[in-house]
């Protein structure tokens, strides 16, 4: 294993990747600065809140979240955390997202012994870029650091886009692993746990997310309207990225599409297919 300082980063190599994260020495601590935007601005940590100011606000909101929406909201969110719960495993892959309330949870995982090495992996995504002033692989991987996960236990991808992209680029990193699990938001543990099957097949994997009841994880409107677009287009994708080859074959009940269409009928569809 070799280590070197360049840019300020401290480089890890091994395994023939990098394991890489900003020196926290001359960075200071992510408590003072995470997620500041590039701009410089600060993040207060309501993530969804701020995304929505970033793009201008929504003269809708009062009219869009009513009682039925929110209904449906939870019927969806509820159905895509469903997940097959935390093992011990070989790795922990931790699924970049602008919520810093799953790294937090990778660490937590991985100081209890669930796996021996953190892999973060994302660049930026549509809810990331122009915000995030760091990959969501390195922000991740300060964060895991941050709240006590070994440097040397973290590998970090920072150039996947999406979550086929994850699965892809992070399989390209380590070899010779026969489990893990997908640290993700809660509303993407179906689709972590489809795509992960189909992309990286030869790994056994659970899924585990933040416990979060949906009134917990989004508690006002203003940041509930991105949650339940992105929450649309989650499922849909359930479906099409099954018949594209994307991932594997997801059960959908009949309940679950009739309160997505109720809610692109509403207007929450900036993430759908046309």
């Amino acid at each position: 294993m070799s280590i070197s300082c360049q840019e300020g980063r401290l480089l890890v190599k091994t395994h023939s990747a990098c394991l890489f994260f900003c020196k926290m020495m001359q960075t200071g601590s992510i408590e003072a600065q995470r997620n500041t935007r590039r701009s410089g601005a600060p993040f207060d940590g309501n993530y969804s809140r701020q995304i929505i100011e970033k793009r201008g606000g929504n003269d809708m909101i009062t009219e869009r979240i009513t009682k039925q929406s929110r209904m449906d909201a939870q019927r969806l969110y509820e159905f895509l955390s469903d997940c097959s719960g935390t093992k011990t495993a070989d790795f922990i892959l931790v699924l970049g997202c602008h919520d810093l309330r799953v790294p937090d949870h990778a660490a937590e995982l991985f100081l209890s012994g669930a796996a021996p090495l953190v892999l973060c992996t994302g660049g930026f995504g549509k809810m990331t870029e122009g915000y995030f002033h760091l990959p969501e692989g390195v922000l991740f991987a300060r964060r895991c650091v941050e709240k006590g996960v070994p440097p040397d236990a973290i590998l970090v991808e920072d150039k996947a886009t999406n979550t086929g992209e994850n699965f892809a680029l992070s399989r390209a990193l380590i070899s010779g692993k026969k489990t893990g699990i997908a640290v993700c938001k809660p509303y993407m543990a179906k689709r972590a746990l489809a795509t992960g099957e189909k992309q990286w097949s030869e790994i056994q994997w659970s899924v585990s997310t933040p416990q979060i009841p949906f009134a917990q994880y989004v508690p006002d409107d203003d940041a509930l309207i991105p949650e339940i677009e992105l929450m649309t287009g989650d499922l849909q994708r359930l479906e099409i990225y099954a018949r594209r080859g994307f991932q594997a074959p997801t059960f959908v009940p009949e309940e679950i599409w009739a309160a997505w269409r109720r809610l692109v009928d509403a207007g929450f569809d900036r993430y759908v297919i046309k």
